[in-house]
């Protein structure tokens, strides 16, 4: 699906970090992306959501904690490996 055609404007998603409404268009916007190009797209969105209330992940809106960031690695380390294969 391309961005231009049915999906949401890469303006949009540039400019709607600080909207929490947002971020799953902004995902949705980037896996759409990843797919018009043919570039592979770990999912992390998803993966953060699901465990939001057990860490403290972010330092601030675009910054992990080194907690976050673990996490963040080992998830793309796992992610990564399976694209490689």
């Amino acid at each position: 699906m391309p961005l231009n055609q049915s999906g949401p404007s890469v303006h949009r998603v540039l400019t709607g970090y600080n909207d929490r409404s947002r971020l799953l268009e902004n995902d949705l916007a980037m896996r759409c992306l990843a797919q018009d190009y043919c570039i592979p797209c770990i999912e992390m969105h998803h993966h953060f959501s699901e465990h939001y209330d057990q860490a403290f992940l972010w330092r601030s809106q675009v910054r992990l904690t080194s907690f976050g960031q673990k996490f963040f690695a080992s998830k793309r380390y796992v992610e990564v490996t399976l694209l490689l294969k």
